[in-house]
């Protein structure tokens, strides 16, 4: 289903509107994923370049090179550290611009000159599902499949739902952590346990 996601890092300096599909959450088990989320897995949801939306605040970037050579872009909040997404850091954008905000993504000219975007592969940006706020599902898909440039919620077509972005499959599971498949065995509190 085609669904609108609104979402922001821990500090709100950062926020983002974008259009996705809520079937194609995924969790990976990387090591990347795990190094970089600092936990056993990483949740994603994969979103069309073009259906993202910066509407608040500068991401900054790290690039990550591969054992097989090929750069992510890891983009984050440069006061809070919140991951937002990652990418292809050779096929992705240089610049997001609404009405207010340009953001580079470079850190620095040297870095944003060393990438040639490619215009023939469609590139996506993986949102990390933890920095989704809000979720509405969209009853008449825009013709053009694109987010419009309004960052309000409550069109006259769009209705909030509650869709819980479950994910659809898990990838890289050879480098899972060995007690993931267990977790229904492992005590669940509803707060901390302490408290």
């Amino acid at each position: 289903m085609q669904v609108t996601i609104w979402g922001s890092c821990h500090c709100q300096k950062i926020r983002y509107k974008a259009l996705a599909l809520s079937e194609a959450v995924r969790i990976c088990h990387c090591t990347d994923c795990q190094k970089l989320s600092g936990s056993a897995f990483r949740v994603n949801l994969p979103v069309l370049q073009s259906d993202f939306r910066l509407l608040q605040g500068i991401l900054k970037t790290y690039i990550k090179t591969t054992d097989k050579g090929k750069r992510r872009a890891q983009c984050f909040c440069e006061n809070c550290g919140t991951q937002i997404y990652a990418t292809d850091a050779d096929s992705m954008v240089i610049e997001h611009t609404n009405a207010e905000i340009t953001t580079l993504h470079y850190a620095s000219n040297a870095e944003k000159e060393s990438v040639q975007p490619s215009t023939d592969i469609l590139v996506y940006y993986n949102i990390r599902v933890g920095t989704v706020d809000k979720v509405v599902s969209d009853n008449r898909v825009r013709s053009d499949n694109t987010v419009g440039s309004d960052n309000t919620v409550g069109s006259d077509n769009m209705v909030e739902s509650a869709i819980s972005l479950t994910p659809a499959y898990q990838q890289w599971c050879q480098s899972a952590r060995q007690w993931v498949t267990m977790l229904d065995d492992i005590p669940c509190f509803a707060q901390n346990k302490l408290t």
